[in-house]
């Protein structure tokens, strides 16, 4: 939504996609401040914030897609 305060179904497909994706990746993987998240609990993580922090109609497919691969 950032910077012209889009929210909800206003943000663009990808743009939520990208958020979900880019989010998940950030949580799994080592950087020099913070130790990663195992893969289950980053997929609770972005569960918990489903319909605040991310879309809450992608969340179920992107954790049913994950979860099969963890």
């Amino acid at each position: 939504g950032y910077p012209k305060g889009l929210k909800g179904l206003d943000i663009p497909f990808v743009s939520r996609l990208i958020m979900l994706v880019d989010s998940y990746d950030v949580m799994v993987t080592e950087r020099p401040y913070k130790t990663p998240l195992d893969k289950s609990e980053a997929l609770l993580e972005i569960e918990r914030w489903s319909g605040v922090q991310f879309d809450p109609t992608l969340v179920p497919a992107f954790i049913a897609m994950l979860s099969e691969k963890v």
